[in-house]
This record gives C-alpha cells, sequence and structure tokens, in this order.
C-alpha cells in the first residue's frame, strides 16, 4: 500500500499538523505500508483538511487521466461534508467502499466568439450577471431524440451538480436527491417555480445545452466549481466525462454517505 499524502496550496495549519502527524507515522519501516514522494507512484492520495481542499485534489484529478490511485479525504477543516473522520488510516483504507465520480465538461461561447472549457467536479452555475440585477432568460435542452426535455428559465439562473455536489448548492437551491451509488447528475433552476419541468435527474451521459436569450440586456455568468467566473455567456454546453474516473474511498460515517442515506430513507417513506 503505497500512500502520497497531498499538499494543498492554501494549507491550513490544523491540516498542516495532520497531514505531517500521518507522513511521520507511515514512514517509519513497514513491510506493508510505505510513504512514497511522487504522486505517480502511490495507490492512495490522502487529502487532510476540508472540502475545499477535496475539490483542488479531485480538480487535479480531472487534469490528470494518467492517475489511477483512490482518493482519500480525512477531516480537519471548517466544512468536512466529503472527508472522513479517520483515527486508523490503513484500517479505514482497508474497509472502505470506493464511489467514482466523473467531472463534468463545461464548454462556453462568449459574446465575443471564444470557447472556454472547464472541467468541474462538484457543480457548475449559469448565475444572471445584469448590473440592473435583471433575470436572466434561458432555453434549456436536455437530452436529444424522442426523450429531450425543453424548457426556459426566467429568474436567477441553474445550476448542474455532480453526485458529489448534490448536498450542496443544488439541494439549497431545491434540487431532487441524487443517489451517490447511481450513474446521475441533476438539473435545478434557481429562482422559477414555472421552471419546474427542468429539475431533473438524468443519466451521466446526457448532454444539456443552455442559450442565453436576449443576453446583452440579461447577461449571465457561469461558474464552475470554485473556479473564476466565465462572463458573458450566450451559450453552455454541459456533459459528464464518463471516460474519466476519480474513485474516492467513503464509509457508512462519511457525512455526505450518512445524509445519502438519510434522504433515500425519507424518498422510501413517502412514496
Amino acid at each position: 500500500m503505497k500512500l502520497y499524502f497531498f499538499r494543498s496550496a492554501k494549507e491550513k495549519e490544523a491540516a498542516q499538523a495532520k497531514r505531517r502527524m500521518l507522513e511521520n507515522k507511515y514512514k517509519k519501516p513497514n513491510p506493508d505500508v510505505a510513504v512514497v514522494k511522487s504522486i505517480k507512484e502511490a495507490d492512495y492520495i490522502v487529502a487532510c483538511g476540508g472540502d475545499g481542499t477535496f475539490l483542488e485534489l479531485e480538480q487535479l484529478m480531472a487534469h490528470r487521466p494518467d492517475l489511477s490511485a483512490k482518493l482519500v479525504g480525512v477531516a480537519c477543516g471548517t466544512v468536512n461534508h466529503l472527508m472522513n473522520n479517520v483515527d486508523d488510516l490503513v484500517g479505514f483504507i482497508r474497509t472502505a467502499d470506493t464511489i467514482v465520480h466523473h467531472p463534468m465538461r463545461v464548454t462556453c461561447v462568449t459574446e465575443d466568439g471564444r470557447y472556454i472549457s472547464r472541467l468541474g467536479t462538484n457543480d457548475a452555475t449559469i448565475h444572471r450577471s445584469s448590473n440592473r440585477n435583471q433575470a436572466c432568460n434561458l432555453s434549456v435542452r436536455i437530452g436529444c431524440g424522442p426523450s429531450q426535455i425543453r424548457g426556459e428559465i426566467h429568474g436567477d439562473g441553474m445550476v448542474a451538480a455532480s453526485r458529489q455536489g448534490a448536498s450542496a448548492y443544488y439541494r439549497n437551491a431545491g434540487g431532487k436527491f441524487i443517489d451517490v451509488w447511481s450513474a446521475s447528475y441533476g438539473t435545478q433552476p434557481i429562482c422559477d417555480i414555472n421552471a419546474a419541468n427542468l429539475s431533473r435527474i438524468v443519466p451521466e451521459d446526457t448532454r444539456i445545452v443552455i442559450d442565453v436569450k436576449d443576453y446583452r440586456k440579461r447577461p449571465v455568468s457561469v461558474f464552475v466549481d470554485n473556479l473564476s467566473a466565465i462572463n458573458n455567456v450566450v451559450r453552455c454546453e454541459i456533459q459528464m466525462e464518463q471516460h474519466i474516473n476519480i474513485p474516492v474511498l467513503v464509509n457508512r460515517q462519511t457525512p455526505f454517505v450518512k445524509f445519502n442515506q438519510k434522504m433515500a430513507q425519507q424518498k422510501v417513506n413517502t412514496r
């Protein structure tokens, strides 16, 4: 078992102390466990911190399809929804389940004709950016063929979330429950009760196309994970990159898995 300890660019004191403690613990001679200095050699990449640190690592993995190591999040940050409370790291690794995440490809066309493409592991948000706080006007197509879903949004915008992003902004906007064990992702209009037909859970191979109507008067910006905004967007296309696999270790005590179990039970009880 080869461990690589990921160091975030914004590592905080608590995370640094936890990382160093674990590194020193497993640097001791052991025939079964080794700490490696190269991320390419690792079987498991360990991230100490909060959800921001984990998203940073997932972003790295999304852009490095040559890496096949499994990710382990160790909670010691402000928000630890995606992280695990781990006392025995090796024991956790040996007993944990694996969820395979896929990043979403978000491709935007801007008013000046530029194409900007980004990978996101959490969510993508298309949001109004008018100086006068005017609602945006979006034409949305989900999927293709006879089963294609069409609709318009006159409100604040829309959010598309991956399985691991389903408990954050997407859920607060009213998004439907996404099972973390399913190959699905979700879409949710923001502040438009008349666009309920666009609140969907769709298979990960579904393509979403969003055209911005009246974009000069009602401009929008697109945000992918915690990256900088893409401004003056006239079209946005979203689809999960199923050929890029990001394996993540979790157990029943991981907050986002516990949340999933709670929501799944509520869904059963309301049938």
